[in-house]
């Protein structure tokens, strides 16, 4: 982040898968992390929730915008990086996703990197994208798939490949569409603003 106005986190050589998968690595010396839930309170190691980063090269906020400021910094200087992120015990940083593409599924928090993670490894699948849409009931998960050449797979067999691999309140009650491509930057980031 330009916000930080220099490393935070640093990504050493011998990184290693851990218990979460592989992480983006520990912080450097001088910085202090948290990882916390909506209202602001600590969690424990393990779970996920927002990561907020403090450090001497933090920003003190942005220049002649105070509101713009509070909103992304505490009065304690806690930086709020928007970031859904999880230590483990040995220290490791884990990115899960980006907050404001954390679906709400009933009072449930649902990545929709975890659900693309899951689907990816559907045999007959080239790229996929979860995006959070209106549903009856609040808003739910939905699929935009791309079948590798000659693929039959349905819309069906894509519910019923993932209704074994994750909980109840994460299956696609927004639905599966068939697309041709997704949408990406250069850098091969998910454009989901272009996905409807």
């Amino acid at each position: 982040m330009t916000e930080t106005a220099g490393g935070i986190i640093i990504t050493p050589e011998t990184v290693k898968y851990g218990e979460y998968g592989m992480p983006i690595g520990k912080l450097c010396a001088n910085c202090e992390a948290k990882i916390v839930n909506e209202t602001g309170e600590a969690l424990p190691i393990g779970e996920a929730g927002e990561m907020w980063l403090r450090s001497p090269t933090v920003m003190k906020g942005y220049l002649e915008h105070e509101e713009a400021s509070k909103e992304i910094i505490t009065d304690d200087g806690w930086l709020r990086t928007g970031d859904q992120a999880r230590f483990d015990s040995s220290g490791n940083v884990y990115i899960v996703d980006r907050l404001k593409d954390i679906i709400k599924v009933k009072g449930f928090q649902v990545s929709p990197t975890e659900i693309e993670d899951v689907l990816i490894k559907m045999p007959g699948l080239a790229d996929v994208a979860v995006i959070g849409v209106p549903v009856e009931d609040g808003e739910g998960p939905k699929a935009f798939v791309v079948r590798t050449a000659g693929s039959k797979i349905t819309v069906e067999d894509v519910h019923a490949f993932l209704a074994t691999k994750v909980a109840k309140f994460k299956k696609l009650s927004g639905g599966v569409q068939f697309v041709d491509l997704i949408p990406r930057s250069a850098a091969g980031k998910i454009l989901k603003k272009d996905l409807e």
